[in-house]
């Protein structure tokens, strides 16, 4: 399989788990409301076909907010803690866009319903849990999968020093992480500047490694105290080529806008331009 089948594989298979628990989510709602009635004990339990198209226009919005705020991209180790709070600011909003949607645009129609509130705040709450108990099944199977090479990203290591060995050794040790590396090249002459990974070059020569080399994903780690000119003069020669830009934080200082933070295995890494599709060309 090749690296565009697997990511849009890696894409639509969460997708179809956000789906699938917002809608068991919604079902359960509508069940608890009866098993365990919370701000007002129900009259009337109308037939749950008749929520069906409340629970549609619910999924919708799911997917929409998810794709709005970047949760369809290929995160290599994500914070269970940051993807709990990701999760659930995004489906609290989703959730007050679906009740709104559904009261405007089924007035007056043969679909509008007295929604009850105790359904809404178990859809919710219930939709929380699973949705996040759903993404993290997904990590641990395409975690599995990228340990045998499918969803890999060629990866060059800019710089030299610790900060690129310890790099380095992180990729090494954690496949899990789906990088396949391809060499170094060292902002000087050092062949070894890194041991036992292949050398490319040095930054002089970075633009023609990336027009021969089919890179997808570069990490910047200079060694601690170099020039502000010297990281400019990198980043302007990366940045002809579609491809993501991370830094190694030691040098945030010099970049002030556009930064997000991520993670590979444990050592933070500075995004400072992600143009690999990940998941949705546009989010």
């Amino acid at each position: 399989m090749n690296r565009t089948a697997a990511r849009t594989l890696y894409t639509l298979s969460m997708i179809g788990s956000d789906l699938a628990m917002t809608a068991a989510a919604f079902m359960l709602g509508y069940k608890m409301r009866q098993w365990l009635p919370v701000l007002a004990t129900p009259l009337e339990v109308i037939g749950f076909v008749n929520y069906v198209p409340m629970m549609i226009v619910q999924m919708i919005t799911v997917a929409l907010v998810f794709y709005i705020n970047r949760l369809y991209h290929v995160v290599r180790a994500p914070s269970r803690a940051d993807q709990f709070f990701s999760v659930a600011g995004a489906i609290s909003v989703s959730n007050m866009f679906a009740v709104a949607i559904s009261a405007l645009t089924f007035k007056n129609s043969v679909f509008e319903l007295d929604f009850p509130r105790a359904m809404i705040l178990y859809a919710w709450i219930i939709g929380i849990v699973l949705v996040v108990i759903g993404r993290e099944t997904h990590r641990t199977i395409w975690r599995e999968v990228r340990k045998r090479g499918i969803l890999r990203d060629r990866l060059l290591i800019i710089g030299s020093g610790q900060n690129a060995v310890d790099i380095v050794r992180v990729i090494r040790t954690s496949p899990q992480l789906g990088y396949e590396l391809v060499g170094v090249v060292s902002h000087d002459d050092r062949r070894h500047a890194v041991p036992r990974t292949r050398f490319l070059g040095t930054i002089r020569e970075v633009g023609g490694v990336l027009d021969t080399a089919d890179i997808q994903e570069i990490i910047i780690a200079l060694p601690q105290g170099t020039g502000y000119s010297t990281l400019t003069r990198i980043v302007s020669l990366c940045q002809r080529a579609s491809l993501s830009i991370k830094i190694f934080p030691d040098l945030f200082q010099f970049m002030a806008t556009g930064l997000t933070i991520d993670d590979l295995g444990g050592i933070p890494l500075l995004s400072m331009r992600d143009i690999q599709m990940r998941g949705w060309l546009l989010s």
